[in-house]
């Protein structure tokens, strides 16, 4: 017998023998909300109950909730009049007359944290938002606004306000505590705050080495001065002697010695000067020759590279052509994606690996098997659903977790192919 037979026939037993029944206000609050396209044993006993009232057409009861599903609900909640939104939450429970008690594994077993997805997030959110904590959408991601909300609640309930739902902030959560009252002491409390995760301490800095002091270098010694004296010198050197009488013939040879070594002197210096101008010359027409071919290289490798990027440009020019007319058939939808990288099976039998192309749906705007192609992912299959993915929104799988966070939230415009 299905759960909502066994509650309603223990209930019934409990009046009999005189034992207090809990009360409907409590039951009324259900420990799951369900959204179109959950598939779970929650949502046939949906079906099995809405069946009974009339309501659930099908033949059979799959515990997937589809469209049949969702319409089913959206009458139920009309006819109560309740708000017609085809998720069945607490108000849509209470209408049925369903009594579903709050288990301890109602937001999982799993840690929540910022980045996580899917129906336990959506539990969360509802729960926050009920208590006040939680301004924002019930989507099922957890962002930083449902990051900022979980750390509000943690600090008004005197818990490590990290911003991680653990086993003590899904207690708090599921018991409905009050909030703390802060103490009035200036001491800061330690003991009393139930941390969600042990922090691990700071390991020690290394101290740096000393660093080596540097070197004194020995004092260059002084070049000795050069003592170089010139022919004038030596002339006038000689000039201040006293004169000596000298025979006429040999003062002319002496005088024809010093003209001779002056002009010897002189023709050794134009030598050099004249050898250093030539060597100047040739490493000047040797700088400019490398300097030339430098130039030339450079110019070689400006023009390849235009090449290369001319010819880069083509190909890509004509490969966007290609895409561009492979997708010029279809109809064109504006829609706001998100991503995901849970792994595991899509609603149409799916298995995700690394190179699936897929996306989540809805079915009534983009009808599942559909080929989609989504402007910077590709082509992909319309092969998923979730439970926040209503009218135009869909969700990119994206296999890397890091990637599917920073490709955040865009409109884009896709195109339907077929």
């Amino acid at each position: 017998m299905k759960l909502f037979k066994q509650l309603a026939a223990v209930t019934s037993f409990a009046a009999c023998v005189g034992i207090a029944a809990p009360s409907i206000s409590h039951a009324s609050e259900p420990n799951h909300t369900l959204y179109p396209g959950t598939k779970n044993k929650n949502v046939a006993e949906l079906q099995d109950t809405l069946k009974e009232k009339g309501y659930f057409k099908n033949s059979d009861v799959t515990g997937y909730y589809g469209t049949i599903t969702e319409n089913a609900v959206k009458a139920f909640q009309k006819d109560h009049h309740i708000s017609v939104d085809g998720i069945a939450g607490p108000n849509t429970y209470k209408a049925l007359n369903v009594n579903v008690k709050e288990a301890a594994n109602d937001l999982g077993k799993e840690l929540l944290a910022k980045g996580s997805r899917g129906q336990y997030v959506s539990l969360l959110q509802e729960k926050l938002q009920r208590l006040g904590f939680y301004k924002g959408h019930v989507d099922g991601i957890f962002g930083t606004l449902t990051e900022t909300a979980v750390k509000a609640f943690q600090s008004a309930h005197n818990l490590a306000a990290d911003g991680i739902v653990g086993p003590n902030t899904k207690a708090a959560l599921l018991n409905g505590q009050a909030p703390v009252q802060p103490k009035t002491s200036t001491a800061a409390p330690v003991n009393n705050v139930h941390k969600e995760t042990a922090q691990p301490k700071q390991a020690a800095q290394p101290q740096q080495p000393a660093q080596p002091k540097e070197v004194a270098q020995p004092k260059q010694a002084a070049q000795p001065v050069e003592n170089v004296k010139k022919a004038d010198d030596n002339v006038q050197a000689e000039t201040a002697k006293p004169a000596q009488k000298v025979a006429p013939a040999k003062q002319e040879n002496q005088n024809n010695n010093q003209n001779q070594a002056v002009k010897q002197n002189t023709q050794q210096q134009e030598q050099t000067t004249a050898q250093n101008t030539v060597n100047t010359q040739k490493e000047t027409v040797k700088a400019e020759t490398n300097k030339t071919q430098v130039k030339e290289q450079t110019n070689n490798n400006v023009q390849n590279h235009k090449q290369t990027v001319n010819a880069n440009a083509n190909q890509n020019n004509q490969n966007n052509n290609a895409a561009d007319s492979s997708n010029d058939s279809g109809k064109t939808i504006s829609v706001e994606a998100t991503a995901y990288s849970l792994s595991g099976t899509t609603a149409n039998g799916t298995q995700l690996n690394s190179n699936s192309k897929v996306i989540a749906v809805d079915p009534n705007v983009i009808p599942l098997g559909s080929k989609v192609y989504i402007p910077g992912y590709g082509t992909a299959v319309a092969a998923d659903t979730g439970g926040a993915i209503k009218g135009n929104r869909i969700d990119v799988y994206i296999p890397n977790d890091q990637q599917a966070k920073n490709f955040g939230r865009k409109n884009v415009q896709i195109k339907v192919i077929k």
